[in-house]
């Protein structure tokens, strides 16, 4: 479950402030038996700027970088095989802090389930917007490749 291009879905995820709600969180890579997992995906699009509201990759060079997936375009495969698509419009909001390495999670988490896995192009197209993001620490640019 914990593999590259894996996207799971976490029921009552505790947030740094203490909020608890479900989560989806993005397995990006598996370095060293530890997953690299991407935790700030969101629908709720109130804080971010009018401007930046643009399917795919946005990175204005200094202030904002994130990769917004269109609402039912399909962009990978349920476990069942079934076409996985979100069913909202949903910006995942690049943040050096929103990055984790991760060997507990399935233990702190033990409801996690597989939601989905990337289709290749897709993945590929949101990691190369990840990795151009001057929120990502060098750390994990040499991990991500």
């Amino acid at each position: 479950m914990l593999s590259a291009k894996n996207i799971l879905f976490v029921p009552h995820y505790e947030f740094k402030n203490g909020n608890i709600n479900d989560k989806l969180l993005l397995v990006l890579a598996v370095e060293n038996n530890t997953s690299i997992v991407y935790t700030l995906t969101t629908s709720q699009d109130t804080h971010i700027p009018n401007e930046y509201k643009q399917i795919g990759c946005v990175n204005d060079g200094q202030n904002f970088s994130m990769y917004v997936f269109e609402k039912d375009k399909i962009i990978g495969t349920k476990p069942d095989g079934k076409p996985f698509a979100f069913n909202k419009t949903t910006y995942v909001v690049f943040s050096w802090d929103n990055i984790y390495d991760t060997s507990e999670l399935l233990v702190e988490y033990p409801n996690t389930y597989l939601q989905a896995t990337f289709d290749d192009t897709t993945f590929n197209q949101f990691m190369n917007c990840l990795k151009a993001s001057y929120f990502l620490k060098r750390k994990y640019k040499r991990i991500l490749g």
